[in-house]
């Protein structure tokens, strides 16, 4: 059974927030709601997993860090939405295989992916979705629209009964910018190797196009030949 642990008022960059602490077992949530007592069929819901890396300490290897930020400014455009904070590293394999993970990654000069396959995780994604299911449901949130780019994540909610909506939070090629903008102005080549691998191997829902022009941009300032036209080798 979930429970309510704790509750306040959060006053962030983005606006202030009702901040409730959720727990069920061994399991804990954080949740930043703004305007649900007026739920609307625009209602925005962002399940985010932790990412210590990127979040605390700036990793330039994933854009975790911008999609709490971005998240929060679309729910205080919205005026009405839920954030919720959940403790899965590593797509769900934990802190220490995370760091595992980035290890091999370095060793062998592949993807998150093949990382994870080399370390014999069944799955790129282990994250389960139930506590964020059984959150939803307390709030009574009807109709919402699920920031994310994982079709995997609106399947589960989808599964249970939830009425959810999908909308991707890197649609247009000014999200891309504002992405590598919030970098600091460093080399996004990482980030941008690793928004490709999860569009390519993971299936996640992004805008291809603005991808791929990002990426050459990317190239050419660095002085790199744009080979984007020569066809994959025979």
């Amino acid at each position: 059974m979930i429970e309510r642990l704790a509750s306040a008022e959060l006053a962030t960059l983005h606006g202030s927030f009702d901040l409730t602490v959720y727990g069920r077992g061994d399991e804990m949530a954080l949740v930043l709601t703004r305007g649900l007592d007026g739920v609307t069929p625009e209602t925005i819901v962002r399940i985010q997993s932790s990412c210590l890396f990127g979040e605390t300490f700036g990793s330039v290897d994933c854009d975790c860090r911008w999609q709490i930020h971005h998240s929060l400014d679309l729910i205080e455009e919205a005026g009405s939405g839920a954030f919720i904070y959940l403790f899965q590293e590593g797509r769900g394999i934990g802190l220490v295989d995370k760091v595992r993970a980035y290890a091999v990654e370095q060793e062998h000069k592949c993807n998150t992916v093949e990382a994870f396959r080399i370390l014999g995780f069944p799955s790129s994604d282990l994250r389960n979705y139930d506590l964020a299911v059984d959150i939803i449901r307390q709030l009574e949130l009807g109709t919402f629209f699920l920031l994310t780019g994982d079709d995997q994540k609106v399947d589960s909610l989808s599964a249970v009964g939830l009425d959810v909506r999908k909308r991707t939070m890197l649609e247009e090629p000014i999200d891309f910018k504002r992405l590598i903008r919030f970098t600091g102005g460093r080399d996004p080549t990482r980030l941008l190797n690793y928004l490709k691998a999860k569009h390519d191997l993971m299936g996640n829902d992004m805008n291809a196009d603005a991808l791929a022009e990002i990426m050459r941009e990317a190239k050419a300032s660095r002085g790199e030949p744009d080979r984007s036209g020569e066809g994959e080798p025979a």
